[in-house]
């Protein structure tokens, strides 16, 4: 089995000689198959980026804003400000750039704090284990971010392709994984982008979403090969939908929550 590497590697994203700012190609492996920069990147980019800033310091959460609807560039640029910082806990910011346009605002807290205590609400639905489950079409599996990620479908319609039934309790239920890389929280943020495919699983037709914002939250930081992604639209409605994605390993650890806010688009 090859060795994986870490999300930051997997990016490519370097910092620029000794300053809080970082850059990265924006290679057509890390876009949609229409060469749209994937929004999870973008985020994950941020925040390995902060926590680089703060010498390794792991993440609590991360909330990007998109500014701008240009997802096509050359290169992402990302200036980093560390906007207060403790023994345990640092809060910062990062901006984003694709190419010359002002792309992205990222609010971060990072730290870790000596605690014992321990609750999580989510569980993860019961599903059929991924040897049993179909792997969802992407298309040419070798084009862009779909040539690093493989997705099998558990429950509920991938709503972007239309494959499988809509669930009638609105959940897209899938395992997810990057076979080359790790799973820490830079690489659940982009699996978790696949969320956009819930707004078609919940309208019952094929469906896709714009996103005007991305939040991840991190639980347990466990190792697992296959991750499940349980995703649910809160609402979708005038033209807008709100989405939530609970990421847990096999053995149904929580290791992180994500959401969206995003703008829902119906092909005619």
């Amino acid at each position: 089995m090859t060795e994986r590497i870490g999300s930051r590697e997997f990016l490519g994203l370097d910092q620029l000689d000794n300053t809080p700012s970082y850059a990265m190609d924006v290679a057509y492996e890390l876009c949609s198959g229409r060469g749209d920069l994937w929004g999870g990147v973008a985020l994950a980019a941020a925040m390995n980026a902060l926590s680089d800033q703060l010498q390794g310091m792991p993440l609590v959460f991360a909330s990007a804003q998109f500014l701008s609807n240009k997802t096509r560039a050359e290169q992402l640029k990302i200036d980093c400000e560390i906007a207060s910082q403790s023994r345990t806990v640092a809060q910062g910011y990062a901006r984003g750039y694709l190419d010359d346009v002002d792309f992205l605002r990222v609010a971060a807290c990072l730290g870790s704090r000596n605690s014992k205590e321990v609750a999580d609400a989510p569980v993860p639905a019961s599903i059929p284990h991924y040897d049993v489950c179909d792997d969802v079409d992407l298309g040419d599996p070798r084009t862009a971010m779909h040539s690093h990620t493989q997705l099998r479908l558990a429950h509920g319609m991938f709503g972007v392709t239309g494959q499988g039934s809509p669930s009638d309790v609105g959940l897209l239920s899938m395992w997810v994984r990057m076979p080359r890389v790790v799973n820490d929280i830079g690489a659940l943020a982009i699996l978790a982008d696949y969320m956009l495919s819930g707004i078609g699983n919940s309208l019952g037709k094929v469906a896709y979403g714009v996103s005007l914002d991305n939040t991840i939250r991190a639980a347990h930081p466990v190792e697992t090969d296959w991750v499940q992604c349980d995703i649910t639209m809160d609402h979708i409605g005038n033209g807008f939908g709100y989405g939530t994605a609970h990421l847990f390993s096999e053995d149904g650890v929580l290791m992180a929550t994500a959401s969206q806010s995003v703008i829902v688009r119906v092909p005619e």
